[in-house]
């Protein structure tokens, strides 16, 4: 009861002082809605409240109506073909693509991996990073928080293909994507998982993948293979509503998708034929506006 006094009294302030809440990803919101919401509101006059907390708050505050435009790095979560409840109500916007990627401090001397290789870190197969071709040290594995993040989920599914994979005894865990990226940075041997677009602006290491580097050119290609979509979730019932129709709008304008380009975010629009190819790895996505 107190946990939802707090965030109704919050919201009620945001709703009061900005013309528009936002929560979500935390790869989404470094990547590019920090930038987008400054660069709409110098153009527009209409500020816009950001919150962290990861891909399932940005589903599931957006379906309760406790935010108006939410961010996430997965699709919603399913039982089969049922969707879950807590994240039926809301539609996703595809914004742009982000890749999952490996990363390690920057002076651990492990530049490339192969999938064969992360899948025995991750399943506690691999314990050593001189089993890999590195120094006589134990591999420090750091993870998220749950199944349901959208780096825990995607990784799963994309590495895996099993969305209920248990990592092996993972060293430290993490609710949110900044603080698994401090430790990485600050602890020499750690590895753990990531979204690319974060990666990429952060004092950490990202390696290549089966020879495959993790890059702006490469994921647009589909060369590097782990790639995903970066959404804007909205609720069903407000997709209409003004203020959100034109951020929507906003975002997927030439201007808009310039500012992504420079900071070496991909556009959805830009890389459209990764859309075949992801859908054919994950199946069909209900409620996404392809």
């Amino acid at each position: 009861m107190l946990k939802q006094l707090i965030i109704i009294t919050t919201l009620f302030f945001s709703y009061n002082a900005f013309s528009l809440s936002w929560i979500g990803c935390g790869i989404t919101k470094k990547g590019f809605i920090k930038k987008l919401s400054k660069k709409f509101e110098d153009k527009y006059g209409e500020s816009i409240d950001i919150a962290g907390g990861g891909a399932t708050k940005g589903l599931r505050y957006t379906h309760k109506n406790w935010s108006e435009i939410g961010g996430s790095c997965r699709h919603k979560q399913a039982d089969g073909k049922t969707i879950n409840q807590k994240e039926s109500n809301v539609l996703l916007f595809p914004v742009a693509w982000d890749a999952l990627v490996i990363i390690v401090n920057e002076n651990n001397p492990i530049s490339s991996l192969t999938t064969a290789q992360i899948k025995g870190i991750f399943s506690g197969k691999i314990h050593n990073w001189k089993e890999v071709g590195g120094q006589d040290a134990a591999i420090e594995l750091v993870v998220r928080k749950g199944k349901l993040s959208g780096v825990g989920m995607m990784f799963r599914l994309l590495f895996f293909d099993n969305p209920d994979l248990n990592y092996h005894n993972p060293a430290r865990s993490y609710p949110s994507t900044g603080p698994l990226e401090k430790d990485i940075h600050n602890s020499l041997n750690a590895i753990a998982v990531d979204g690319y677009t974060s990666a990429k602006v952060s004092k950490v290491k990202m390696i290549k993948i089966d020879g495959k580097a993790p890059t702006f050119t490469n994921i647009k290609a589909g060369i590097y293979p782990y790639f995903r979509p970066l959404y804007l979730v909205v609720n069903k019932n407000r997709v209409k509503e003004k203020k959100i129709a034109s951020f929507l709008e906003y975002v997927q304008s030439s201007e808009a998708q310039q500012i992504l380009i420079n900071d070496k975010v991909i556009p959805y629009r830009d890389a459209i034929h990764l859309k075949d190819k992801f859908i054919q790895r994950v199946g069909e996505l209900p409620d996404v506006k392809w």
